[in-house]
């Protein structure tokens, strides 16, 4: 569980100093996935690196785009997340499941 929580701190951290995060998107919109661990919530995956998200765009999200979501943006998203019960995956690596958390717990912390 401290990884979790160590892997969350930096996630923020790196949001508050760079003041934006990056997600994929498509003709579609952005990337909606299925949640690891909650059948029947969905994901919106965030990333702190650019580099890190482009990474994903490969196998079934190689027509996904990396998009820069600037911190105020964000934060405007978040709630209508919360309103939308979708959860927030943060940092998904090839190594890693994203670790996913409540978007108005997103918000709590990023203010």
């Amino acid at each position: 569980m401290s990884e979790h929580i160590e892997r969350i701190d930096d996630f923020i951290s790196q949001v508050k100093q760079s003041k934006q995060c990056f997600v994929l998107s498509s003709e579609s919109g952005l990337l909606i996935a299925p949640s690891e661990f909650q059948e029947e919530r969905d994901v919106l995956l965030l990333w702190a690196s650019s580099d890190e998200a482009k990474q994903q765009c490969s196998g079934e999200w190689r027509s996904f785009d990396v998009i820069e979501l600037d911190l105020d943006d964000l934060t405007d998203l978040l709630p209508d997340l919360h309103d939308d019960a979708l959860l927030v995956g943060l940092d998904l690596s090839d190594e890693q499941i994203a670790i996913e958390i409540e978007a108005n717990a997103l918000l709590e912390a990023l203010n």
